[in-house]
């Protein structure tokens, strides 16, 4: 099993999303892996009314196993055991079951954890012996609002008030459970519309929209009333997003089909359409269900729907038609047999599922998603503006360089936000989130790198094409000339021969005024005081132009001129191009360095006439 992503981001400050995180050291072995998904299961007591023989029983305990691993999520084995996906299960409760008290709304089993999902699988698989006892005797009708509403305080503590670590996690404690430290996904599964307990509707297809809204969109809790609860100091959009995904059971009806995919679209992972004029055009679903639309409006909608010719204000959803969601948006799920549900949900035969018109591998998505920490949130969309992360399979190395880690970009449909606040996201290829660690990017660009060449080469500055950063020379390779550098690159000082040989020069030559700075082609460069000429012009003429005249050519003398006295240092450097090969005798110059020049330049003479 491969498991999850780290994601690394650091701030220059609270407004800016990210910037470039680079390690100290290379990573030894896999980092931890990123905080894996809260996913919690919803299902209604309606799932169960066929006991055993529930295809959405059957269909889970099969599932599960592929994404939770038996095991700690620890550095002690290399976070081998590391869970996928972090399950938990609740469910809502019966037509008898009231609005409070121990069996209602809602029975939640299991709070979304490390290795949860054992038991969640263990409930799951006997769950169908106990339905009478915990649904109140009554399972044709489920209360989804309340239950959504119960499932949202769990998740974010709504019973008391939220302290700014509630909100950030304890970075001290890599397991503390923040509620910017990792996604929380919903998967509801329906099989009905929603009832009160005394089987009438009590505006609970509205409620639910409004609730699912209220979830993806991060705002702050609110009770049965639409007053605020207790955590009054959590203010608008200080919660992260609660997505809902939603599977519509095998046996349902048409018009729970249609409620299904609505209340994905509330949830932020579908899309629907009303009818109007005889053309269907498109829903803002959450302005909608929180304007003046009545419940027998949304029920009528939702019945007229289902039929095959549907008049005006009838409902259709499926998935989104924006390309910019298509990682996620699902619509409401739907399938007609039991290997068609698990295609959803898990990946088999992908593409085929329901005749291929809707995204398959349900639960693989969920692996991908990633939360941005509190206070961080992405650039806003726009042809300037493009969120960019680095994905390394094998942990964030010291080399910003490294090959084996990828850019991956928004612009180029890499990755998509999930919530308008843009704090969530998807990695769409899936084989870039099966493991390893991401870091969110942002190009250094023209910083100083090495770019593994040798002698001047080696300098470069770092650039990024299409988002990859790479290390561009800072300088030309050139022919070499007598600088005491090594000017092609080639490993090696002031092998002017060799060098002008190279084919790779072919076409350069020295204008008159330079000429003689490649000592006629002979190996002769000397450098009394070392190279000390700058790496400066961004053309070979410019190049030339900076020489500084620090060497000079003489015959035999490559590797340092040791005929001169440490004591009694040249005063004259190379003089113009017609004596450029040649030391200029004056008082201060010994003898023996005179006419050891001359023989170089008699030796240079010679070489010319043959």
């Amino acid at each position: 099993m491969k498991h999850g992503m780290h994601m690394k981001t650091v701030t220059r400050s609270i407004a800016l999303s990210a910037t470039l995180l680079i390690s100290s050291t290379a990573t030894a072995q896999l980092g931890r892996p990123a905080p894996a998904p809260d996913t919690l299961i919803m299902a209604g007591s309606n799932n169960w009314t066929n006991g055993a023989s529930s295809n959405f029983q059957s269909m889970m305990i099969q599932l599960l196993d592929e994404y939770y691993a038996a095991g700690p999520c620890e550095a002690a084995n290399n976070w081998a055991t590391c869970d996928d996906l972090r399950f938990g299960f609740a469910i809502n409760a019966g037509r008898a079951c009231a609005d409070t008290g121990a069996q209602g709304p809602l029975t939640w089993f299991y709070t979304p954890d490390e290795d949860a999902g054992i038991d969640v699988k263990a409930r799951i698989q006997g769950i169908h012996n106990e339905r009478g006892s915990t649904y109140c005797g009554v399972t044709a009708f489920v209360n989804h609002d309340t239950g959504l509403l119960r499932a949202w305080e769990k998740t974010f503590r709504g019973t008391t008030k939220a302290t700014f670590s509630d909100l950030t996690g304890d970075s001290a404690d890599p397991d503390d459970n923040g509620f910017w430290t990792r996604p929380h996904l919903n998967f509801f599964a329906v099989k009905d519309l929603p009832q009160s307990a005394d089987g009438s509707n009590g505006g609970r297809v509205k409620r639910s929209l409004q609730q699912a809204c209220d979830m993806y969109e991060g705002l702050p809790v609110v009770d049965d009333n639409g007053t605020a609860t207790s955590t009054d100091d959590i203010v608008l959009g200080d919660l992260p997003s609660m997505p809902t995904w939603v599977l519509v059971e095998r046996s349902a009806n048409s018009e729970a089909h249609i409620y299904g995919g609505m209340l994905s679209a509330a949830g932020g992972t579908g899309a629907c359409q009303i009818k109007q004029g005889g053309n269907w055009v498109d829903l803002t679903m959450c302005s909608y269900v929180r304007g003046t639309v009545s419940e027998a409006t949304l029920r009528g909608g939702i019945a007229d729907g289902a039929r095959n010719n549907p008049p005006n204000g009838a409902y259709r959803c499926g998935p989104s038609s924006d390309p910019k969601k298509s990682a996620f948006s699902t619509g409401g799920l739907a399938a007609s047999n039991l290997p068609a549900m698990r295609c959803h949900l898990s990946g088999e035969a992908q593409g085929q599922c329901n005749g291929g018109n809707q995204p398959t591998d349900l639960l693989g998505t969920f692996r991908c998603v990633r939360q941005l920490p509190f206070g961080i949130t992405a650039p806003p969309p726009g042809p300037d503006n493009d969120y960019v992360i680095r994905y390394c399979p094998n942990g964030i190395p010291s080399d910003i360089l490294d090959p084996s880690c990828i850019i991956l970009r928004e612009s180029q449909g890499d990755l998509q936000f999930v919530d308008d606040k843009r704090t969530l996201f998807i990695i769409t290829n899936k084989d870039n989130c099966a493991g390893g660690d991401v870091e969110t990017f942002e190009c250094p660009l023209n910083e100083p790198c090495d770019t593994g060449g040798v002698g001047r080469c080696a300098d470069g500055t770092i650039v990024c094409p299409d988002g990859q950063p790479v290390c561009k020379p800072a300088f030309e390779d050139y022919p070499e000339i007598c600088n005491g550098l090594d000017d092609d690159c080639d490993g090696k000082v002031d092998n002017i021969t060799a060098s002008w040989k190279s084919p790779l020069y072919a076409n350069y030559s020295l204008p008159q005024e330079h000429e003689g700075k490649d000592c006629n082609l002979v190996d002769v460069c000397f450098c009394p005081g070392g190279g000390t000429d700058l790496k400066a012009g961004s053309n070979f003429s410019e190049y030339l132009d900076s020489w500084g005249g620090a060497c000079q050519c003489g015959e035999g003398l490559e590797g340092g001129f040791s005929a001169l006295p440490d004591d009694e240092p040249m005063t004259s450097p190379m003089g113009d191009s017609n004596s450029a090969c040649s030391a200029v005798a004056d008082d201060s110059v010994p003898l023996s360095f005179v006419a050891l020049s001359l023989l170089g330049f008699i030796g240079l003479v010679r070489r010319r006439r043959n």
